[in-house]
């Protein structure tokens, strides 16, 4: 956890194995995109489930974007992969300038170099 004034910063990496019957995914084509991943608990209530009369509440979700993507093993009926979800802010780390900035808080700075790369005062 990155402690920055009054604001906190949580760095999260999740390294996701997934199945699929597709054993040509087209990897390349998932890295950068936006993905959200949610962990949502099984209800006991299978049938209400089913009804479409219960929605299941989230427990936990993380959005970002795909910075990585691998295919593990190939079987008869299926194919392993592993992709990694990280914040925007991770694409970042492939970039390197340098600038000079004067008569600029640190706040300033980091806005600027935040709206430099795409993002927007939501973001942040």
């Amino acid at each position: 956890m990155l402690a920055w004034g009054f604001a906190k910063v949580s760095a999260y990496r999740l390294d996701i194995e997934l199945t699929s019957a597709d054993a040509d995914l087209p990897l390349s084509s998932y890295i950068n995109q936006a993905a959200k991943f949610t962990v949502t608990p099984v209800s006991s209530d299978v049938l209400g489930l089913i009804e479409g009369m219960i929605a299941p509440q989230a427990l936990k979700e993380w959005s970002g974007i795909i910075t990585s993507c691998e295919k593990l093993s190939v079987s008869a009926d299926e194919t392993r992969y592993r992709m990694v979800l990280e914040p925007r802010i991770a694409a970042l780390k492939h970039h390197r300038t340098s600038r000079l900035f004067q008569n600029q808080n640190i706040p300033d700075i980091i806005s600027s170099l935040l709206k430099h790369h795409g993002f927007a005062g939501v973001d942040f």
